[in-house]
């Protein structure tokens, strides 16, 4: 909203995976959940897709496993969603 980027770092635990979906896509993406009548707001962060289904429709999408010390930033605009595979630490 504020057109801000998104700095995460990753202190330590199990591997932190990310799908981060560009902002370029994001119309694309508005309009498959509209077509399939799931109204949610891309910017709340509430909504966690399988990559298959963004596969299906051609929608853009990257994927980044990050560990214990590395950085990840997520441009602003962009969609981003994770998980972590154990506990993990990062701010």
């Amino acid at each position: 909203q504020h057109g801000l980027s998104s700095l995460v770092y990753h202190h330590g635990g199990g591997a932190h995976h990310w799908y981060v979906i560009p902002a370029s896509e994001r119309q694309d993406l508005q309009k498959i959940l509209d077509d399939k009548n799931l109204s949610q707001c891309l910017d709340h962060g509430a909504l966690f897709l399988d990559p298959t289904i963004l596969e299906q429709h051609r929608i853009r999408y990257h994927r980044i496993i990050q560990h214990p010390n590395e950085f990840v930033v997520v441009s602003s605009g962009s969609l981003s969603q994770s998980f972590a595979s154990d506990t993990n630490w990062t701010e």
